[in-house]
């Protein structure tokens, strides 16, 4: 996969060895800011993290323009919907910006459609099951694109989305057991399960780990201080090393 011209990425891998599920947990474990450039195929898509949480998504999958959602969730309808496109084709812009130009929504109900399109376009990229990525610490590749306001979403719920939807063919026991230790307690694990649609999983329990040797991603010592095991975040050239 080509990466960024001028810019080395801190970490690569596939997600057929790590999946997304895997690599979305670590991310938030470790508060990393950055960008996460994905590829399978012709289908691609870019995350910018801040604090390890995703606040924008640029992907090539169509389906997920704001307009349509919005249409889909009631707030807009279509012919409101296609007075929005005409304006576009005519002058340009933004959708959300053109719709409140317009008076169809209201700044909350734009910001929650934004965070659903958020959402859909994230569990979008679990079905990339041999797709590539490349990540980019400390550097936002989405920066002036969609909205100004940094959007959040609820973690939890795009990881539950992903595994529903996916969960057949991804490697779940690293994602629940992280799961676990950060956002569940041992008496939640039965209800989250339900609501994920995975009666048959079990979460291992908590236990005392050994801690795992630290191997700087690059070599050297950096802000993000990734390890070899958890996820396999680190470049090839570290994972060799350490093996």
């Amino acid at each position: 996969m080509p990466s960024i011209p001028g810019q080395k990425p801190t970490a690569s891998g596939s997600f057929a060895d790590r999946p997304f599920a895997h690599i979305l947990v670590y991310l938030h474990q470790k508060k990393l800011h950055g960008s996460l450039v994905v590829r399978e195929g012709q289908r691609s898509a870019e995350i910018y993290f801040d604090g390890g949480l995703p606040t924008k998504v640029r992907s090539s999958t169509r389906g997920r323009e704001l307009g349509l959602i919005l249409t889909e969730m009631g707030a807009i309808t279509e012919a409101q919907y296609q007075a929005c496109l005409q304006e576009m084709a005519r002058h340009g812009g933004l959708q959300g910006k053109v719709l409140l130009a317009q008076r169809a929504v209201t700044v909350p109900v734009l910001s929650r459609a934004l965070r659903e399109q958020i959402m859909l376009k994230l569990v979008d990229v679990f079905s990339m099951v041999q797709g590539n990525y490349l990540f980019y610490e400390g550097l936002n590749l989405l920066e002036g694109f969609g909205s100004d306001e940094p959007l959040t979403v609820d973690l939890e719920a795009v990881l539950m989305a992903g595994v529903r939807l996916h969960g057949d063919r991804l490697d779940l026991e690293p994602v629940l057991h992280g799961l676990q230790s950060r956002w569940l307690s041992v008496a939640d694990s039965e209800a989250w399960m339900k609501a994920s649609g995975l009666p048959g999983v079990r979460p291992r329990p908590s236990v005392d780990r050994p801690k795992e040797p630290w191997t700087a991603c690059t070599g050297a010592p950096c802000s993000s201080r990734m390890t070899a095991r958890p996820c396999g975040m680190e470049p090839t050239a570290a994972r060799t090393s350490a093996a």
